[in-house]
């Protein structure tokens, strides 16, 4: 086996490199947009927007 040239282990080291960075900004996104619902709205309110939506099914 061959020893790699100065330029292939170059290579290798930016394309590992570029895997680790994107791992790191992925996993960063997932917990970014991983967020618990929160939902503010009263029973009157949330009846009258399914009424209006039942209205227009009709």
């Amino acid at each position: 086996m061959k020893p790699k040239s100065k330029t292939e282990n170059l290579l290798i080291n930016k394309l590992y490199l570029d895997a680790v960075i994107d791992i790191k900004s992925q996993t960063r996104m997932w917990k970014a947009l991983k967020v618990k619902p929160e939902f503010k709205i009263s029973l009157s309110e949330s009846q009258r927007i399914l009424e209006k939506f039942a209205e227009s099914k009709n």
